[in-house]
């Protein structure tokens, strides 16, 4: 079976998955915008060698979404060092690095297996729901076809922020920025 979701879920090999099994994935996007979308594959059997091939993305008016700007590249796993505070994944395998040096990759019995699928859209792009599919096989045979839809939205994004833009998770303490009083509330005031 399989199973899609944005770029923002975490898909751990043992846990419940995130998103939706089944189905036809769906990702949108702007024009010149690269955005991500999580397919997972999970098997009642060891799957070796899989492969990943990409169909051809067309909208209903036949124009095409040109075949080199969809890459994927399958997730694996990393085990974090404990963090000095509690969480709930401390027993978990984290995904993180993409494989995309790896044209083939191994699908353990019973365990999710997702593959990351980036479209990087042109400026000139046309806009409207561009239909394709993904196929995963292992020696020759087809082990599933996923179907999804491109929705390319009418507005571009710009090649670059024209805006100043701060992100913090919570207070952030640095000894650079504890060394005097005066840095400190310029600090402060930059961030808050």
């Amino acid at each position: 079976i399989y199973g899609w979701t944005g770029g923002a879920d975490k898909i751990l090999r043992d846990g419940e998955f995130p998103g939706v099994i089944g189905g036809t994935a769906k990702v949108d996007a702007a024009r010149n915008e690269k955005e991500g979308l999580q397919l997972a594959l999970f098997s009642g059997d060891d799957q070796r060698k899989v492969s990943v091939q990409i169909g051809g993305f067309k909208s209903d008016n036949g124009t095409a979404f040109p075949a080199e700007n969809i890459t994927a590249a399958p997730i694996g796993y990393v085990t974090p060092t404990a963090p000095a505070y509690w969480s709930e994944y401390i027993t978990y395998k984290m995904p993180d690095p993409l494989l995309n040096y790896l044209h083939e990759f191994d699908v353990e019995k019973e365990k999710f297996q997702p593959v990351w699928v980036d479209f990087s859209l042109p400026k000139d792009q046309a806009p409207g729901i561009y239909k394709g599919k993904i196929d995963f096989s292992s020696d020759g045979n087809t082990l599933v076809s996923i179907p999804v839809e491109l929705t390319v939205h009418k507005f571009e994004l710009p090649d670059r922020m024209t805006f100043q833009a701060v992100v913090s998770s919570g207070e952030f303490y640095h000894g650079l920025y504890e060394q005097s009083g005066k840095v400190r509330e310029e600090f402060n005031q930059f961030m808050f």
